[in-house]
């Protein structure tokens, strides 16, 4: 990945310095959805909540919830700088904006006389910056097809926020109010192959329609994990997103975590690695392409 990076770099930065064939310019502005999968990510938003009520099943507690949400799409956008290398061929530089995320619905146990909450929030930001190649083939006068391909690099958030209240409900007072806020930042590589079918406007403008597939395994997330109680800071420390798979002592069934469950106990930890939020998937994109 690193060798392609640098050699598409060098083959970028000669094109720029003057030995490309053409001094064609361009730029394009385009944006979409895109799928997405980060499994980790999903499998964990669904399993906390049956951890969460399976514990308060022990000790009496009555849950209440919807169905877990998870995250499978979201909006993409990105500028993209043609520079003509030979005819038909175009060095690429763009960069752009993914994100997605979702507040899940809160979980609730219930006793006769006391109630707990659980609330979180979860988002993942990215900004891909990609280095490729672009070929342009006509096949007609205004109406063209572009295969493309591209090494990516994405710089990457993953931001947790969330809170655990316990109401006394005879008193209808808050009795506790806990918080949490986790801050993560990720560096990786990946890569992006698509096709793009164009149809000129004007000799300067141009539309086009295009859908392609993107690999992006993000992982390596490090940052901090602030805790507050009743609004006070707490503890704050630095923080690793792992993923944890384990067996609850009490149950026969598999649970996947991205941080340690409240009642770990004595709980056997089978896996521990690093969490991979993958952004990889289809997409499809519309743009706006201005040539000089």
């Amino acid at each position: 990945m690193k060798r392609m990076g640098i050699t598409l770099g060098a083959f970028f930065l000669l094109a720029i310095f003057g030995l490309s064939h053409e001094k064609t310019f361009s730029f394009v502005i385009s944006g979409g959805m895109t799928r997405l999968a980060p499994h980790d990510l999903n499998v964990f938003l669904q399993d906390y909540a049956r951890y969460y009520f399976s514990f308060a099943g022990l000790t009496g507690a009555a849950g209440r919830s919807d169905a877990p949400k998870t995250l499978r799409s979201s909006a993409e956008f990105e500028l993209t700088l043609l520079f003509g290398a030979a005819p038909g061929l175009y060095l690429t530089l763009g960069s752009g904006f993914i994100g997605a995320g979702l507040e899940s619905d809160p979980l609730l146990q219930s006793y006769s006389d006391l109630e707990v909450k659980l609330s979180r929030v979860d988002s993942i930001r990215s900004i891909p910056i990609r280095i490729g190649m672009l070929y342009s083939w006509p096949l007609t006068r205004r109406l063209s097809l572009r295969p493309h391909v591209s090494l990516d690099a994405y710089i990457s958030s993953f931001k947790e926020t969330g809170y655990e209240e316990r109401t006394d409900l005879e008193l209808n007072q808050r009795l506790a109010h806990d918080e949490w806020d986790i801050q993560t930042k990720a560096f990786s590589w990946g890569s992006t192959w698509g096709l793009s079918l164009e149809v000129d406007l004007s000799t300067m403008v141009s539309l086009s329609l295009d859908g392609g597939y993107r690999r992006a395994r993000l992982g390596s997330f490090h940052g901090t994990d602030v805790r507050f109680d009743n609004g006070v800071i707490e503890s704050e420390g630095d923080f690793r997103l792992l993923h944890y798979e384990f067996y609850a002592d009490w149950m026969k069934t598999g649970y996947n975590f991205l941080n340690l469950p409240m009642a770990s106990g004595s709980t056997q930890l089978d896996i521990v690695r690093d969490a991979i939020l993958d952004l990889s998937g289809p997409y499809l994109k519309g743009g706006l392409r201005v040539s000089f």
